[in-house]
């Protein structure tokens, strides 16, 4: 999975560095997901595909990306429902995956569809961005050695990078923007994720399995930050495995 091109993002943001990552780990996740399942790709093909392909001539994919008609839009909801999945942009992956299989693009039920597109804007803008000018003191050879003046230099220039960055990251907090995870760690809690959304492990399960020694309290510290950053609402309890069909 790529790094994330900044250290904040918008949870709600079609933007393009935060889209990059997002569509990044949502990308993973799905992946990561249908490695722990192997039912997920094929219920999708199986259950969902017969309806899409019954209107994909009638409808463009923006149009049933917002009014499906309603055997699809069912069949859509019930496989989301199935795999704890019921989020916007799971759904939107779903029906741009189903697009590539019924294109021929690859085969149904063996592959996600790619990036799907979105539409690019900034929440911070390009001009609140200039850097001030930093006005360093002067240096007077007579009264102070080079040594002694680059240090008191450099602690000027330091405290006006970091009232920059200051203003920066506050600027980011106030429009809503989130700090990301360390990249170390993303892909270790995507799979804990998938784990307990599409597998339905307990958190003992989850440790249990884990690649890493880790604390079953670190995992359910780490699942519904990292489910917050896919903006996909955590199962309550365990029910079950999804029934297969």
């Amino acid at each position: 999975m790529r790094p994330p091109l900044g250290e904040f993002y918008n949870p709600d943001s079609r933007g393009s560095a935060s889209d990059e990552y997002q569509a990044a780990i949502r990308r993973r996740f799905l992946e990561i997901a249908q490695e722990l399942e192997p039912e997920l790709l094929p219920s999708l093909a199986e259950n969902v595909l017969p309806h899409f392909r019954e209107v994909a001539d009638a409808h463009d994919l923006y149009q049933l990306r917002h009014h499906a008609p309603p055997s699809l839009e069912q069949a859509l909801g019930e496989w989301l429902q199935r795999w704890s999945l019921r989020t916007a942009w799971a759904r939107w992956h779903a029906l741009w995956t189903l697009q590539e299989w019924q294109a021929g693009r690859s085969p149904p039920g063996q592959g996600w569809g790619g990036r799907p597109p979105w539409s690019t804007w900034e929440t911070i803008r390009y001009d609140e961005t200039v850097v001030p000018p930093v006005r360093l003191p002067q240096w007077n050879p007579q009264l102070e050695t080079w040594k002694e003046y680059n240090a008191r230099a450099r602690q000027t220039y330091t405290t006006h990078l970091s009232q920059y960055r200051e203003r920066l990251e506050g600027l980011a907090v106030e429009r809503g923007l989130v700090r990301v995870p360390q990249p170390r760690e993303i892909e270790r809690d995507l799979r804990w994720l998938a784990m307990r959304q599409v597998q339905r492990l307990t958190w003992s399960e989850i440790e249990r399995r884990s690649r890493v020694h880790v604390s079953e309290r670190t995992i359910r510290t780490a699942v519904p930050e990292v489910a917050q950053l896919l903006g996909l609402p955590l199962r309550a309890s365990r029910p079950g495995r999804p029934r297969r069909r």
